[in-house]
C-alpha cells in the first residue's frame, strides 16, 4: 500500500515537472514543489512502520465502502418506491 502512495505521489510529481508549462512564478519555484513532493514520498517510506498504513487505508476502504452501500441501498429503495407510487 505504501508503494501505491508513494507512485501516486510520484505520478503527481512528474506530472508538475514535466507536464505543465512554465508559469510565470519561475522554474525555482516549480522544483521547490517536486522537491516536496519527493520529501513527502520519502517520509511517508519511513513512517510506514511506526504507523500501519497499510491497516489504515483498509479501515477507511471498509468504513467507506459501507457508507456508499448505504447509499446504493437507499437509492435503489428510493427508485422502487417511485416506481410503486406510478403502479396503483
Amino acid at each position: 500500500m505504501t508503494e501505491i502512495i508513494c507512485n501516486v505521489l510520484s505520478f503527481f510529481r512528474d506530472l508538475i515537472v514535466n507536464h505543465f508549462p512554465d508559469i510565470s512564478i519561475g522554474s525555482g519555484n516549480l522544483s521547490s514543489v517536486a522537491d516536496a513532493f519527493e520529501t513527502m514520498i520519502s517520509f511517508i517510506a519511513q513512517i510506514n512502520f511506526l504507523v500501519p498504513l497499510p491497516t489504515m487505508f483498509t479501515i477507511l476502504s471498509l468504513v467507506y465502502g459501507l457508507k456508499i452501500g448505504k447509499f446504493v441501498v437507499f437509492l435503489v429503495n428510493w427508485v422502487i418506491r417511485r416506481i410503486a407510487d406510478i403502479i396503483p
